[in-house]
């Protein structure tokens, strides 16, 4: 009996001491198994009931703590666990709890913690609204070209929708494509994006709560992704400026050299649409000089005039804005003197004498608005003295009508003095002889 007692409180003693040696072997840990997908269910609950929800504060992300052995701790890894938020367990205040599983039937529900302690959603009427949708680029293409046009595949457009108070605050739709290094033109799967008034991306957690389709109806998570056609453009360097100068400086100035800042430029642009250009671009603004005393300066934006160019566009690097200046100077006078004989007269009363002052020569003083005045003289001169408002004798003061080359202008009016007086008329006498 007493070997019976002593063989009991042996194996009592080498428990205890097995449990020690395993306890100091194998200890109990707490470990954290972070980012953690939480699955929705019965989500179309909610849709039923013309309702949608957004997940708070990233409440759809959790971070699982396990307690246990040391040797079960560390064969677990993330994709043991499934945590689950089924929707039709939604409280007033707004929260779901998880539901927590473990694939190691060793792990005990009461050894599982959970962090935050339950999905937090908010419920909004569902509504839809359409948008327009444009491609934008990152990166660069090869050397020498640009991206002309980038356009979305799948439509000019794309219906969105979500929570109203998400759909409320959207700005913009864009899908991003990246171009780094495209050497062609080519269709490019593109990430949709979507963009809030305060210019904005939404974040994912938003993004899960959105629904987007195609103006058709199509769902986009159906097409896998956004397509973007990418149009590759050539970039031409060293094109040349034009513009067209009008008008005519004040009396007595002429114009001088005409400067444009830059005087060229880089354009990107279909094949046809630089070949046509010919290495000029002609400004779509003309620029007045129309009683310039002084040099006249104008800014022509490219950026508006090119937005009427489907086919052409500034490149990145280039200025927007072009300086036109046209040099106005003083011309000085000449007074050049033209022989009466050359006067062309017209509309002369038949009943009326005529004599002009001067009688010999006419002084016509001219001005240059652009020529030299050295290399003008009388011949180049056409002038006229038209009559036809002088129909009684009289002395008049008549303007002449005078045609100068081009560049030339009167620096005063030409007025020459014509007298008019009746005709001399010779007195026929007859006698008549009357017989009686």
């Amino acid at each position: 009996m007493n070997n019976f007692g002593l063989k009991l409180i042996s194996i009592v003693l080498a428990f205890f001491i097995w449990m020690i040696v395993v306890q100091d072997n194998d200890p109990e840990k707490t470990k954290p198994f972070t980012n953690i997908q939480v699955e929705m269910e019965n989500q179309e609950s909610m849709e039923k009931l013309g309702k949608v929800y957004e997940v708070l504060n990233n409440t759809d992300t959790v971070t699982v703590y396990v307690t246990g052995r040391n040797s079960v701790i560390k064969e677990l890894d993330n994709s043991d666990f499934r945590v689950t938020a089924d929707l039709e367990n939604l409280n007033d205040l707004g929260t779901v709890p998880y539901v927590i599983t473990c694939k190691n039937s060793s792990i005990k529900k009461e050894n599982i913690k959970v962090e935050p302690s339950s999905l937090k959603v908010r419920i909004e009427p569902k509504v839809e609204k359409s948008f327009a949708v444009k491609a934008v680029t990152t990166g660069n293409p090869k050397t020498g070209y640009v991206i002309g046009n980038a356009t979305v595949k799948q439509g000019d457009s794309i219906i969105v929708a979500g929570p109203q108070s998400l759909i409320n605050i959207i700005s913009r739709v864009v899908v991003a494509v990246d171009v780094n290094g495209l050497n062609e033109s080519k269709s490019l799967k593109g990430t949709l994006k979507i963009i809030d008034k305060n210019d904005e991306e939404f974040a994912e957690t938003k993004m899960k709560s959105m629904e987007c389709k195609t103006s058709s109806g199509v769902p986009i998570t159906e097409l896998g992704s956004v397509e973007v056609f990418a149009d590759l453009w050539r970039v031409q360097p060293d094109i040349k400026l034009d513009v067209n100068v009008v008008g005519m400086p004040a009396v007595g100035y002429k114009k001088t050299d005409t400067t444009i800042t830059p005087e060229t430029i880089s354009l990107a642009g279909t094949e046809s649409a630089l070949k046509e250009l010919n290495g000029h671009l002609q400004l779509n603004e003309d620029v007045s000089v129309e009683g310039a005393t002084s040099d006249v300066t104008k800014k022509i934006e490219l950026q508006d005039m090119l937005a009427e160019q489907h086919d052409l566009k500034l490149v990145e690097t280039a200025t927007d804005t072009v300086t036109v200046t046209v040099g106005i100077e003083k011309a000085g006078t000449k007074t050049v003197y033209l022989p009466v004989n050359r006067l062309n007269t017209k509309n002369i009363p038949t009943d009326l004498k005529i004599t002009l002052t001067p009688s010999d020569k006419i002084p016509i003083i001219i001005t240059t608005t652009t020529g030299e005045l050295n290399e003008f003289d009388a011949e180049d001169i056409k002038a006229t003295l038209d009559l036809s408002d002088y129909k009684t004798a009289g002395t008049y003061k008549v303007t002449l009508k005078v045609e100068l080359p081009e560049g030339y202008v009167l620096a005063s009016d030409v007025i020459i003095v014509v007298n008019l007086e009746k005709k001399e008329e010779t007195a026929i006498t007859e006698k008549s002889t009357v017989e009686e």
